[in-house]
């Protein structure tokens, strides 16, 4: 896959508003998976099966296709496994401030920045919320045995899963609308204020 072709797919929508279910092949056995950030063009997926080979079949119902494995990120890395705990604990302060949107903001900018975990400890530090480092062993132990060890990012050409796709968008239009109507009636309450 070129750089344009590969720059044009990201900067198409991707949907996480509801999980596609579906089955890939490891080995001579089909494991069941959810899609994740999916659009016609591909999906994301975990899994605890590591993949050697580029390409990767799937099926759901008696469709069957393949795709390419683009990209894999292995979930063992603790260090990254204690940066999403840090910015897991961000969010729950985000939760908590709503209605301060100085601190809001800045929460949101550092948990979308990778590597800045002295930051991130202040700043819960500062927020009241102090982490043990037995505390933080606990969670990524926990972490780890809740989530499968890789995510995959999956390019796809078929006609099958365009057909998936286009399913799962019109079944799905009634939770995106009242997500838009949510949103929107959010800005309108927080204009109020």
């Amino acid at each position: 896959m070129t750089k344009n072709n590969s720059a044009s797919v990201r900067r198409k929508e991707r949907y996480s508003h509801i999980y596609i279910s579906l089955k890939v092949k490891t080995g001579s056995d089909w494991q069941l998976i959810k899609a994740a950030d999916w659009n016609e063009d591909g999906l994301n997926f975990f899994s605890e099966h590591k993949f050697d080979e580029a390409e990767v079949f799937f099926k759901k119902g008696i469709n069957k296709f393949c795709g390419n494995i683009v990209w894999t990120r292995r979930s063992d890395n603790y260090g990254v496994i204690f940066e999403m705990i840090l910015n897991t604990m961000l969010f729950e302060e985000l939760e908590k401030l709503k209605d301060k949107k100085d601190v809001s903001g800045r929460i949101i900018n550092l948990v979308r920045s990778e590597g800045r975990i002295e930051e991130k400890k202040k700043l819960l530090s500062a927020l009241n919320r102090h982490i043990s480092e037995t505390e933080t062993e606990a969670l990524a132990k926990k972490h780890n045995e809740e989530n499968a060890l890789y995510r995959y990012g999956v390019k796809l050409e078929s006609p099958e899963w365009s057909e998936i796709v286009k399913y799962a968008l019109d079944a799905s239009e009634v939770v995106r609308v009242m997500d838009r109507l949510n949103e929107n009636l959010s800005g309108l309450t927080k204009d109020k204020k």
